[in-house]
């Protein structure tokens, strides 16, 4: 039961236990002679006030009882959702990977979706603030790379851009494996270095390509350091 539950009890305790004898203590004051109080009222009276206050303590007992079950359920749900986060992790890594690859050579890419989808939404659902902000907004990236790149990139600046798109998604998902595995319980913010920008490394080969990634990087690492900035409100 929560400090505050076993507040409110000892507080009602305490004023069913003191209320009792002022009461006395009125009717006492109020009567000319102890004869003619009333007692079966006082009786009832004072049953009725013992009756109240025992129903609040038995609500606000079945009340934590219900947080407390919810509570233990919320963890639950997260630690499962937090076991299947690696795997969706490894598979939208997997599809930044392919769609940069797509990118690159003219073609459309295919939206993401799969069970990692309903994974990361379960995190989102169950993760703290942090975790729910990163991957809230790694699902908004996801999106606006997908959307952009449903039809071929006509131009190298395009290309350049839409590979940056999946570029981000990719290193902010590894960004959280760590989470994932269980290695850390702390979201980081994400640093400069984490954003591997690097043609080479997605097996892009194309020479004018690699030259407009890199003079569009540095300005695109740093919206995605804003863009996952969490705040604290």
């Amino acid at each position: 039961m929560k400090r505050e539950d076993e507040d409110l009890n000892i507080g009602i305790a305490f004023g069913v236990f003191l209320g009792v004898p002022i009461t006395l203590f009125m009717f006492y004051l109020g009567k000319e002679n102890l004869d003619h109080i009333e007692w079966e009222t006082l009786l009832v009276g004072t049953l009725a006030t013992l009756g109240a206050a025992a129903t609040v303590w038995m609500i606000r007992r079945q009340i934590a009882f219900e947080q407390k079950k919810h509570d233990e359920h919320g963890i639950a749900k997260r630690m499962v959702a937090r076991a299947e986060l690696n795997f969706a992790l490894s598979e939208l890594c997997e599809h930044a990977e392919r769609s940069i690859g797509n990118v690159s050579q003219g073609k459309k890419v295919e939206r993401f979706s799969g069970h990692a989808i309903e994974a990361l939404k379960a995190m989102v659902e169950y993760g703290d603030q942090k975790i729910q902000f990163r991957i809230s907004k790694l699902f908004q990236k996801l999106q606006v790379a997908d959307s952009r790149a449903s039809e071929p990139a006509n131009n190298i600046t395009d290309k350049a851009t839409y590979s940056l798109n999946y570029m981000e998604v990719y290193c902010v998902a590894s960004s959280l494996y760590g989470y994932a595995r269980l290695e850390i319980d702390e979201i980081r913010p994400i640093e400069t270095q984490e954003l591997n920008f690097n043609p080479i490394f997605f097996n892009i080969k194309t020479v004018n390509l690699i030259d407009e990634i890199n003079r569009q990087a540095d300005a695109y690492r740093k919206r995605v350091i804003t863009a996952f900035t969490f705040i604290d409100s």
